[in-house]
């Protein structure tokens, strides 16, 4: 049976301060790993991470192994990040499921040819996480990976685009990456990116 990422009621507790308790009905459990239409994973799900945004916790970034979640995902292992739908507040309201985005997309819309993961959000109490950062496999999400080894990368969730970040200073490819980390605010530049169509919200 495939594994459901759940944001339980710990976060629940976090994202909804008690003066406002008594105004929304009690949420324990809300399934992540589904797609627009509500419809559940169809392959296993894992490693979820919350943004560092305190208690707004605008997004949900985790790996997944299935098919069914957006167009293009392909049947390997690939990070997607879910946010949170418009209208909470600042004193807490429900986490509500929002647009869902396969950051780990190949080139061109194609399904990335290796798998990815290790995802990791920013974002501080006063600025939203805008990229997620990870590591993959893949040799197709940017242009001239050619290392034949996993790397590092960040996608920017507002511009689209992908950058490979395990390169040196003249943009030479390095040795395999670990996990990284993302920016608490901002992304990578884009000099070195490559645009990705917009996924399906």
């Amino acid at each position: 049976m495939p594994r459901l990422i759940l944001l339980a009621g710990v976060l629940a507790g976090v994202l909804a301060a008690p003066a406002q308790a008594a105004e929304f009905p009690r949420q324990d459990l809300l399934l992540l790993s589904r797609n627009a239409a509500g419809a559940p994973a169809n392959g296993p799900s894992r490693n979820a991470v919350i943004s560092q945004d305190k208690r707004y916790g605008r997004l949900v970034a985790f790996e997944f192994a299935a098919t069914n979640l957006t167009a293009g995902a392909g049947g390997g292992t690939n990070v997607y990040v879910v946010g949170r739908a418009a209208g909470y507040g600042e004193n807490g309201t429900p986490w509500s499921f929002g647009r869902v985005v396969l950051a780990s997309r190949g080139l061109d819309g194609r399904p990335a040819d290796g798998p990815s993961g290790g995802a990791s959000l920013g974002g501080t109490s006063r600025a939203p996480s805008r990229c997620v950062a990870f590591v993959s496999a893949a040799s197709n999400l940017v242009r001239g990976d050619t290392n034949g080894k996993p790397d590092a990368f960040v996608h920017d969730l507002r511009t689209n685009r992908t950058v490979r970040v395990s390169v040196n200073s003249r943009g030479r490819q390095s040795p395999p990456a670990r996990s990284p980390r993302s920016p608490s605010t901002g992304c990578a530049p884009a000099s070195r990116s490559s645009p990705t169509p917009a996924t399906s919200p």
